[in-house]
C-alpha cells in the first residue's frame, strides 16, 4: 500500500502544481501564448531530458530482459486501449483519440518518479514512444482521413530521439561526463512543475458550466481513467513481470487524456474547444481514480 500513499499524495501535489498555473493564468502572469512556449519546451527539452535519464545506468542482462518485457507489456497496453475506444467511439474521432491516448509523459513521469524513482522512467519509455508513433500514424489518420504520416517529420521528434540516444546509451559502454549529466538532471527535474502549470492553464481557459454538463465528456472519462485501467489490471496479472514494472505501466495506462487530442483537433479543423475539456475533465478525474485503480491492483496482484 505504500506505492498508492505515494501516488495520491504526489496527485495531491500535482493538484497544486495545477492550481498555481490556473492561478497564473487567471492573473494574467502567464499569457497563451507563454504557455505554449512551456508545452513546447516541455516535449523538446524536459521530456527528451528524462527519458535519456531513466537509461544512464550500468547495461546488465536484467535490464535489457525488463526492457524486452516492458516493449511487449507496452504493445499490449496501447492495443486494449485502441481496441476499447475505438469499441466505444467509432465515429467520434475526437473521443476515439481522448480516450486511446493517455498522458504518460506530462502526467505518468512524475508519478512513477515519485513511487520508483528516476530510474522506473526506463520501464514506461516504450509505452511513451508508442503512443507517439500511433499517434502520428492511427492518430493522423482518425483525425484527418485523407492525410498521411510525414516520416521524416517524425523521425526528428525530440521524444523518439531521446529513446534512440537513451537505448544506444545503454547498450553501449558509454557513460556521460558530469558536464552533461548534471545539467540533463537538472532539465529532467523541472518536468513536473512545468507539465502541470500548463495543465492548469488549460484549465483556466475552460468554460465549467459546459464541462460538466456534457455526457460524452463522462463516457470518454470512464473509458480512458477506468474502464481500460481496470482491462490492463485485469491483463497484467494473468502476466508474470516484477511489481515495478507493472506497477509503472498501469499508471502510465491510468493516465487522463494525452493533451495532444488538442493539438490534432486544432491542425485538423476539429473541435479543438471540446478537445480541450477531455484534457482537463480528465485530468481532474484522475486525482481521484488513479489512487483507486492502484489500490485495487494491489489486493489483485497481491
Amino acid at each position: 500500500m505504500e506505492t498508492v500513499k505515494i501516488v495520491t499524495e504526489q496527485t495531491l501535489v500535482m493538484f497544486l502544481l495545477i492550481a498555481t498555473g490556473y492561478v497564473l493564468f487567471r492573473s494574467k502572469k502567464i499569457t497563451l501564448a507563454g504557455s505554449r512556449d512551456m508545452a513546447s519546451l516541455m516535449v523538446t527539452i524536459v521530456i527528451p531530458a528524462v527519458i535519456i535519464n531513466s537509461f544512464s545506468s550500468p547495461y546488465s542482462p536484467q535490464k535489457a530482459k525488463a526492457l524486452v518485457l516492458c516493449i511487449l507489456l507496452s504493445a499490449l497496453l496501447l492495443a486494449v486501449s485502441l481496441i476499447v475506444s475505438h469499441l466505444f467511439f467509432r465515429g467520434h474521432a475526437i473521443d476515439d483519440f481522448a480516450s486511446g491516448f493517455s498522458n504518460p509523459g506530462f502526467f505518468g513521469i512524475p508519478l512513477v518518479q515519485a513511487a520508483f524513482g528516476s530510474e522506473a522512467v526506463f520501464y514506461i519509455t516504450p509505452f511513451i514512444v508508442g503512443i507517439n508513433v500511433l499517434q502520428f500514424t492511427y492518430g493522423v489518420r482518425l483525425m484527418a482521413k485523407e492525410k498521411s504520416p510525414d516520416w521524416k517529420q517524425f523521425a526528428r521528434n525530440p521524444i523518439f530521439l531521446s529513446a534512440v540516444i537513451g537505448v544506444l546509451l545503454f547498450f553501449l559502454p558509454i557513460e556521460l561526463p558530469g558536464a552533461i549529466s548534471s545539467p540533463l538532471n537538472y532539465v529532467a527535474n523541472l518536468n513536473a512543475p512545468l507539465a502541470m502549470i500548463v495543465m492548469g492553464v488549460y484549465l483556466a481557459q475552460t468554460d465549467f458550466r459546459s464541462l460538466f454538463t456534457s455526457p460524452r465528456l463522462y463516457g470518454v472519462c470512464a473509458s480512458r481513467l477506468l474502464l481500460i485501467p481496470l482491462l490492463s489490471l485485469l491483463a497484467f496479472s494473468l502476466i508474470p513481470a516484477g511489481y515495478e514494472i507493472r506497477s509503472a505501466l498501469l499508471i502510465a495506462a491510468a493516465c487522463p487524456v494525452g493533451a495532444n487530442v488538442a493539438v490534432y483537433a486544432q491542425l485538423n479543423g476539429g473541435d479543438y474547444a471540446y478537445a480541450v475539456k477531455t484534457v482537463v475533465l480528465s485530468t481532474l478525474f484522475c486525482i481521484l481514480t488513479l489512487p483507486v485503480v492502484l489500490t485495487i491492483s494491489q489486493f489483485i496482484w497481491v
